[in-house]
């Protein structure tokens, strides 16, 4: 039986989000079907353009945090 992959699962084959049967099950599946493999190398080229975000809290929100948690802490016994 043919299985049909969605666009989801070629993201999540992308960002390497899969168990390790769906890997295999998608890449041979990419071997065989040559629009897969083309749909797959549009989503890569997509996410080679995306730019490098990197994410990072300011003093503010860290402070914020770790003051809470100073607050919140429980005592154990």
């Amino acid at each position: 039986m043919k299985h049909t992959f969605t666009p989801i699962d070629l993201v999540n084959f992308l960002y390497q989000d899969l168990s390790s049967v769906e890997k295999i099950e998608i890449s041979e599946a990419m071997q065989m079907d040559w629009s897969l493999q083309e749909a797959y190398n549009e989503l890569s080229a997509a996410k080679a353009q995306l730019p490098a975000v990197k994410f990072s809290p300011s003093r503010k929100s860290i402070h914020a945090i770790l003051e809470y948690s100073a607050k919140s802490e429980v005592n154990t016994i």
